[in-house]
C-alpha cells in the first residue's frame, strides 16, 4: 500500500514541475503548472457541484471531485499537450486525436493505480473513464471547470501584462 501513495506523490510532484503548454507557446513569462490548473478545476468543480446540489440537481460531488482530481494527473508521463502538439503526433486534433490522447492516459492512470487497494482502483478508474466520456453530468461539470479555469486564468495573464504596460 506504501508504493502506491509513493507512485501518486510522484505523478502530482511531477505536475508542479511541468508548466502549462498553450501559456508557455503564447509566451506568458511564468505560466501555471499543472498542478496549479488541477487545483483550479477541484475548487471550481466542488463549487458548481455544491451550487447544483443545493439548487436541487442531483450530483455526485465525491465522482466529481475524484474526475477533476485524475482530469490531468497522467499528464505527468503524457505531458501537457497543446492542440498544436496534438496535431503534430497524431495529424490532426480531432476526435481521433482526442480519442488516441485519452488512452494514452487512460494507460498511464491504470499503471499509477495498479497497487492502489481494489475498491479504490476500481472507483478512480470508472471515474476517469466516465471523465474521458464526457455523457454524464459529473464529467460534464469537470469539463466546464476545467475551460472555465483555463479563461480566469487568461484574465490573470491579462490583468498582470496590462499591470506591468501601466508602470
Amino acid at each position: 500500500m506504501v508504493s502506491v501513495y509513493r507512485v501518486l506523490h510522484q505523478a502530482v510532484a511531477a505536475l508542479k514541475r511541468i508548466r502549462r503548454t498553450g501559456w508557455v507557446e503564447r509566451g506568458v513569462a511564468a505560466p501555471e503548472s499543472v498542478a496549479d490548473h488541477s487545483f483550479g478545476v477541484v475548487a471550481l468543480t466542488l463549487l458548481r457541484a455544491e451550487e447544483l446540489c443545493a439548487a436541487g440537481t442531483p450530483v455526485d460531488v465525491v465522482k466529481a471531485i475524484r474526475m477533476a482530481v485524475l482530469h490531468d494527473l497522467a499528464e505527468h508521463e503524457t505531458g501537457d499537450l497543446s492542440p498544436r502538439q496534438r496535431r503534430a503526433l497524431f495529424g490532426d486534433d480531432g476526435p481521433a486525436a482526442r480519442a488516441a490522447q485519452r488512452a494514452a492516459e487512460s494507460r498511464v492512470v491504470r499503471r499509477l493505480l495498479a497497487d492502489a487497494p481494489p475498491v479504490v482502483r476500481a472507483a478512480w478508474l470508472a471515474a476517469h473513464a466516465e471523465y474521458c466520456a464526457g455523457a454524464t453530468p459529473e464529467a460534464a461539470l469537470v469539463r466546464d471547470a476545467d475551460r472555465l479555469e483555463c479563461v480566469l486564468q487568461a484574465g490573470e495573464y491579462e490583468a498582470a501584462r496590462d499591470r506591468k504596460s501601466v508602470v
